[in-house]
């Protein structure tokens, strides 16, 4: 069941992979479309920590997700329950407003399985 949600945002145009890590930054379930190679996770939980410190210090509240862009392809990083990550890569032109709406949406499930 939780590749099968994992695997769900690659239906969406332009999503090239998704990946869930659990709370250590480890790698749990990943699915990427046919012909890709699946992108490299070092240093999320890395990244993720920081922008949670970096959002504490400054009083931005809890950060939610964090947006990569360059000529190639995008990359997501989104929390999604207890410590869990999301990373979805993207080619460069993604349609972000229904990235964003489809993880809100699967967020409650993710929680329920994990």
């Amino acid at each position: 069941m939780l590749q099968r949600l994992v695997g769900s945002f690659c239906r969406i145009p332009g999503v090239i992979s998704s990946t869930l890590l659990d709370a250590n930054g480890l790698y749990l379930v990943g699915v990427v479309s046919s012909n890709e190679i699946a992108p490299s996770l070092d240093g999320v939980k890395d990244t993720m920590g920081r922008a949670q410190m970096i959002a504490s210090e400054h009083d931005l509240g809890r950060f939610d997700q964090l947006w990569f862009e360059n000529n190639q392809s995008n990359t997501l990083m989104s929390q999604i329950s207890s410590g869990y990550s999301l990373i979805i890569k993207c080619d460069s032109t993604p349609n972000l407003g229904l990235l964003r709406h489809e993880i809100e949406r699967a967020k409650p499930v993710f929680a329920q399985l994990i």
